[in-house]
């Protein structure tokens, strides 16, 4: 039944991926073939079971690495970079919940490194953009504590300052202000007791 559900998904895109392999032959230096051929691949891993997803996702990798290097200011590559590598980290188990293969566990925190890495140059291209900060803070949150050797909270108080960087640029977002209050107790519960007196409590809640 899966395999059938693959093939139907590569058949529905299959005129769509032809058409962008033929323009890619057509115009091998246009940067905006490899993002579109980068995107269509990113849909099709949606119909795949996620065993199945890992070539989709690498394919996507090459096209956007290709239109980077083409116009490294490719705003729609550039963010779909960071998104194929934060899919392919959510095929792996979350660093948080792991107790299995440390491969696994590498592969979860540096598919979400390359993802970070992504939107910091999204970021420097387009600062004033809300939603940015929201998937970089994510990315940070996800990450925090996976890194050999390191603890929670430097991801977590990089996350909170993209979240209030993120609400500085939009303060009608209410969700924006939702996840801060998490990421503000996450903070909390990582504090020594010794220093959870009242204030900061009152601060972080």
């Amino acid at each position: 039944h899966d395999m059938d559900n693959t093939q139907q998904a590569r058949d529905s895109f299959r005129p769509a991926l032809d058409d962008y392999d033929w323009l890619v032959d057509a115009a091998p230096d246009l940067a905006s073939v490899y993002t579109g051929r980068g995107w269509t691949v990113l849909r099709l891993r949606e119909e795949v079971k996620l065993t199945s997803r890992i070539p989709y996702l690498l394919a996507a990798v090459k096209d956007f690495n290709q239109a980077i290097e083409e116009n490294p200011d490719d705003i729609s590559a550039l963010s779909g970079l960071g998104w194929a590598y934060r899919f392919l980290a959510a095929i792996y188990p979350l660093c948080r919940d792991h107790k299995g293969d440390p491969t696994e566990l590498n592969a979860n925190w540096q598919y979400l490194e390359s993802a970070v890495d992504a939107y910091d140059q999204v970021i420097a291209r387009e600062p004033e953009e809300p939603n940015h900060y929201r998937v970089r803070g994510q990315l940070h949150w996800l990450m925090a504590g996976c890194a050999p050797g390191s603890t929670k909270q430097p991801d977590l108080e990089k996350s909170l300052a993209d979240y209030s960087q993120a609400i500085a640029l939009d303060p009608g977002g209410a969700d924006l202000y939702n996840t801060r209050g998490h990421l503000y107790y996450a903070l909390w519960l990582i504090m020594p007791e010794a220093e959870r007196d009242t204030d900061t409590a009152m601060g972080y809640r």
